[in-house]
């Protein structure tokens, strides 16, 4: 057993010192980093130890970081980069060849167990997206091609992958009883180029490594190569389909609308993020699927003022403010005992 291992073995679990191997296991983002070890770390009083690099955070009360802990980080920083640029470019030289380099394939497909990132289909699912382009062939909406899959008892992609064990795919979290198909599932079926046999990979790009920040990259600049696996539909099927849902309408949720609980409210039957309009007099919060699927969901049609909810989130965080700032002032008292 090694002294990291001893030395973590040897403490309780909820104990105010925190241990690492090396500062390298703890973060490679040497900004962020420091902003824990120098600020909030000392007004939390959590005590941090990096074994290899023999840190103790105790041996720097007051003081900065010294020279060779901040070379340290930035080494890690650099080096993590590094890494992910030459993982880009070993991608990209796959892409070009039309080999998916992606953890799972998409609904309708599995990975073909002879060809290494290469799609079959996957019979059950594929009767599915056969369906659902159909369905959009004959000019339903995305909300009405929705609701006739719900009619048909069709599982959505994430309650279809679990049944069948095909770990890795979409595998959406919730405690609603039922998930049900909603125009945004379906619309991001119908869009998806890939269901005519092409691979279309480099869809979306990080912008700095480490970091969730992506940026979605134009279907000009994206890699795509025809005819590397088995078509679900023709493209002249899924160019009608296209204006169909075109002409239909797609109300697209938030978008590229940035608010400070975005992404962060849920309803409480599905679990998904709610809508947002900001371009109400008051802007405004609602679950699509209590909205879309009237009498088909358990979810509420109900609409919610951003301003009630803001308000609510506000006296929470004030509440914890107050119990986490006690409790500070009574770990430092114990400490000083």
């Amino acid at each position: 057993m090694s002294t990291y291992e001893r030395l973590v073995n040897s403490q309780n679990f909820f104990s105010p010192y925190l241990t690492q191997e090396d500062l390298s296991r703890f973060g490679r983002d040497y900004i962020g980093v420091g902003e824990y070890m120098e600020q909030i770390f000392p007004l939390l009083g959590v005590r941090l130890i990096s074994v290899n690099d023999n840190y103790d955070s105790s041996n720097y009360n007051g003081t900065t970081l010294g020279m060779d802990l901040v070379v340290s980080n930035l080494v890690n920083t650099m080096y993590c980069r590094d890494a992910g640029k030459k993982l880009r470019t070993a991608n990209r030289v796959k892409w070009r060849k039309g080999i998916s380099t992606a953890s799972a394939a998409p609904f309708g497909y599995q990975f073909d167990p002879n060809r290494k990132g290469s799609y079959i289909i996957d019979p059950p699912a594929a009767k599915i997206v056969r369906r659902i382009f159909d369905l959009a062939i004959l000019g339903l909406g995305t909300r009405e091609i929705a609701m006739a899959l719900n009619d048909e008892n069709a599982p959505v992609p994430s309650v279809y992958n679990r049944e069948h064990k095909a770990y890795g795919k979409e595998t959406t979290y919730t405690i609603a009883p039922v998930i049900l198909w909603d125009s945004s599932r379906v619309w991001k079926i119908l869009t998806a180029y890939v269901y005519t046999g092409a691979m279309v990979l480099g869809k979306s790009q990080r912008l700095i490594s480490g970091k969730k920040i992506i940026r979605i990259v134009p279907k000009g600049q994206q890699y795509i190569t025809e005819g590397t696996h088995e078509a679900i539909v023709s493209r002249e099927e899924f160019e009608k389909a296209q204006l169909v849902i075109r002409n239909n309408g797609h109300r697209v949720v938030m978008g590229s609308v940035d608010f400070p609980l975005k992404g962060k409210i849920r309803c409480g039957n599905c679990r998904r993020v709610l809508g947002y309009d900001y371009k109400q007099a008051s802007p405004i919060f609602w679950c699509r699927e209590g909205m879309e699927l009237i009498g088909q969901t358990q979810c509420s049609s109900e609409i919610y003022q951003a301003s009630d909810i803001e308000n609510a989130v506000f006296q929470a965080l004030k509440k914890n403010f107050l119990y986490w700032t006690h409790s500070i002032v009574i770990l430092k008292r114990k400490n000083r005992a």
